[in-house]
């Protein structure tokens, strides 16, 4: 796990990237699919003059454009792509414990999936809602518990770099509604609990509206519940069992 982590935090801080641009600037999409890019000389109500990053100094009409992010809703960088720092967005993110991939190691699996609704706050801050759906394993007293959780959730990210590559830290609270299913006519079911997770992360600048995350997240649910095994004889055991799944997930994502 040590080495895992390392590698991780290592990599951030290496593909961190510089190459951000002073404002103002815009970004401007037209119906035809053609994008203006570049710095603003001039504008006012109806009309834009603005300087692309060929050199070439153009003037449109603001009425004319499918879409434009002005100067105070994002960051923009030398290649053309650019970070919102103003607006609402969607993400949908999936995530994994990278550590039960390791060889010769009998460590519980997780599957993670989530929707969320959010809110670029300011520069540095984003906030959003979401459900998802997790399935987790975990291993007591040589039992193994298969927990699902339907999770409700508040997200945060608060962003440490201006990068085209943005470091960010993350935070979720959450309550995790139960799961329960039928396994050899017996009814395993478990409670729901308190769910939360902390971590670092990273996010990439684009030149449209999709942005990849990725993060190391730690994750921890609580829960009590009941489930049945069979013996090396075949007898049935009725086990009751109050857990705290505590592990690494490796989340990634999309904003869009």
């Amino acid at each position: 796990m040590k080495k895992i982590l390392g590698t991780f935090l290592f990599s951030f801080l290496c593909i961190c990237g510089y190459g951000q641009l002073s404002q103002p600037h815009m970004r401007v999409w037209f119906e035809d699919e053609s994008v203006y890019f570049g710095e603003i000389v001039e504008v006012d109500e109806a009309y834009a003059t603005m300087v692309i990053i060929t050199g070439d100094t153009v003037r449109f009409s603001l009425h004319q454009a499918k879409k434009i992010v002005y100067p105070d809703e994002a960051i923009f960088y030398k290649n053309g792509t650019y970070f919102p720092i103003s607006g609402r967005f969607w993400n949908f993110g999936f995530g994994f414990n990278p550590i039960a991939f390791q060889e010769n190691e009998e460590i519980p699996v997780a599957s993670h999936i989530s929707f969320s609704y959010g809110w670029h706050l300011n520069k540095k801050i984003d906030l959003s809602l979401g459900f998802g759906f997790e399935f987790n394993e975990a291993q007591v007293g040589g039992f193994e518990f298969d927990t699902q959780f339907v999770p409700v959730f508040v997200d945060a990210r608060y962003f440490l770099t201006d990068n085209r590559r943005r470091l960010f830290l993350s935070g979720r609270l959450a309550y995790g509604f139960p799961g329960e299913e039928e396994m050899e006519d017996q009814l395993r079911e478990h409670e729901g609990g308190a769910n939360g997770s902390y971590g670092l992360g990273m996010s990439f600048s684009s030149g449209n509206e999709n942005r990849f995350t990725i993060q190391l997240s730690h994750y921890m649910q609580a829960t009590n519940g009941t489930e049945f095994f069979l013996d090396g004889f075949g007898n049935e055991i009725k086990t009751e069992y109050d857990i705290l799944i505590n592990r690494l997930i490796l989340r990634i994502g999309w904003d869009f």
